[in-house]
């Protein structure tokens, strides 16, 4: 009878041993592995988690003395650098800070330090140092931790940097720094993404590829200080008026010009004191107020001549050794011509040809309402072409962030590119070549009558030219 109760005792114990050994490993691994830890001193609760909330606190609390902007942890890089955390070579950390910036190329500035420690809660004390010395521009940081063998304890990695917003007219207007602001941008030319950085007074701003050299953006700002991209300055304005004759679209072309340039006081918003408070005014606003510069009035030429379908665009450049000016051009049954806003009023008997008027005028930028145009070819010599494709390629920067949305999904690596720096914002020199000129004759032309008060229209007679040779 003993010897049966002996037999199922060690059926029974066996049975036990082998059920621990093979569902409660883990439970026993995690046992001896605490009750390790307890030995050397170290606390099973303090976790990473636990550390990067005491090294951010840090960070936060070693600011507030200087105002400075509080971090904050991007979950983003911080998933990524834990799981990477065991590939990283500590000993080239400048490596891995340019590993960081072509994964994330948001990241302007990054910044790596490591530490060692056998007690995982001793290593936010060790990063005391570089809680003190961060710099104010940075805002994010991200904490892993890779376990070294047991008798080496941890190895914590901290990467901060200054992670950018992405860039538009209204993060540009809402800036709050005296200082130069740093953004994330996108090239629509060649899509390639980095920093872009624009000093606190600049009032026009020009958006340049580092890498293609290719312009695609073209801001300035309004009398408030807001800035938007300079198409979205023609608003669609147009006013109640009625052409007594619709079938002479050359006529209408002269008789608007000759009201905008009558009726628009040359106004310059520089002066001697401040050569930098230009602002740019919408045609609504030159309207009423009767005056403004260049760019004023050709918005005001170009937003009513397209109310009534000319096919017209502004165009930003030089002239002559006079600097930056604005003007427009129409295309009108195959003829293009330059329409200048601020000189006198224009002489129907001199037709001002693109190809007879145009030879000191040398277009950077063009644009419409929906777009803007920019150079195909960095530097090339402008041949007096105003609408080839092949010459100017259209830029709508509203979309600038369109594709980038859509490679999300790409490997988290590439083949490495230099980081991003901060590029200066500037445009090329351009030299004008003429085109080839035509004639034509008009008859005198019929200025507009001001608008009685309280009228609902004006009312603008028109006599139709003779026909053309």
């Amino acid at each position: 009878m003993i010897g049966r109760i002996t037999v199922w005792l060690l059926v029974l114990g066996g049975g036990f041993a082998v059920m621990l050994h093979t569902s409660a490993r883990p439970m026993v691994e995690r046992s001896l592995g605490w009750a390790q830890e307890l030995m050397r001193g170290d606390d099973p609760s303090y976790t990473v988690d636990t550390l990067e909330v005491d090294v951010v606190d840090r960070i936060n609390y070693a600011r507030m003395p200087a105002k400075s902007p509080l971090i904050t942890v991007d979950s983003e890089l911080e998933t990524w650098l834990r799981a990477i955390a065991n590939t990283i070579n500590t000993d080239d950390l400048k490596g891995l800070v340019s590993r960081i910036q072509t994964r994330f190329p948001r990241y302007l500035e990054v910044s790596v330090t490591t530490n060692r420690s056998s007690r995982l809660r001793d290593m936010a004390a060790m990063f005391d140092d570089f809680s003190y010395q961060s710099e104010a521009q940075v805002n994010n940081v991200a904490v892993a931790v890779r376990k070294l063998s047991a008798s080496r304890g941890y190895e914590a990695i901290i990467v901060s940097g200054q992670r950018l917003d992405d860039f538009s007219p209204e993060a540009l207007s809402d800036r709050k720094s005296s200082k130069p602001s740093s953004f994330f941008a996108v090239c629509t030319h060649c899509q390639y993404p980095h920093a872009c950085t624009i000093s606190a007074g600049q009032r026009g701003v020009i958006l340049e590829c580092p890498k293609c050299s290719r312009v695609f953006g073209v801001l300035a700002s309004d009398d408030k200080g807001r800035f938007r991209y300079v198409n979205e300055f023609l608003t669609g304005w147009s006013p109640s008026c009625i052409f007594d004759d619709e079938g002479e679209k050359l006529h209408q072309l002269y008789t608007v010009w000759n009201a905008v340039v009558r009726d628009c006081t040359y106004q310059t918003d520089s002066t001697e004191l401040n050569l930098n408070r230009d602002s740019w005014q919408t045609a609504l606003q030159t309207i009423t107020q009767g005056h403004g510069d260049c760019e004023d009035s050709s918005l005001l030429l170009a937003d009513w001549l397209s109310a009534r379908g000319f096919q017209v665009r502004v165009a930003l450049g030089r002239y002559g050794d006079l600097g930056q000016h604005a003007w427009c051009v129409v295309k009108l049954e195959g003829v293009d011509y330059l329409l200048e806003s601020t000189e006198g009023p224009p002489d129907p008997s001199k037709p001002p040809y693109v190809s007879d008027v145009g030879s000191r005028y040398v277009p950077e930028t063009l644009f419409d309402r929906d777009s803007l145009y920019v150079r195909a070819k960095v530097g090339s010599r402008f041949d007096g072409d105003y609408w080839s494709p092949k010459n100017w390629l259209k830029v709508q920067p509203r979309h600038m962030f369109d594709n980038l949305v859509k490679n999300d999904n790409k490997p988290a690596f590439t083949k490495a590119e230099a980081s991003p720096a901060q590029q200066a914002l500037a445009t090329a020199t351009k030299t004008a070549a003429p085109q080839t000129a035509t004639d034509a004759k008009l008859g005198k032309l019929i200025k507009l009558r001001t608008v009685p008060s309280g009228a609902d229209f004006w009312s603008i007679p028109v006599v139709v030219p003779p026909t053309r040779k």
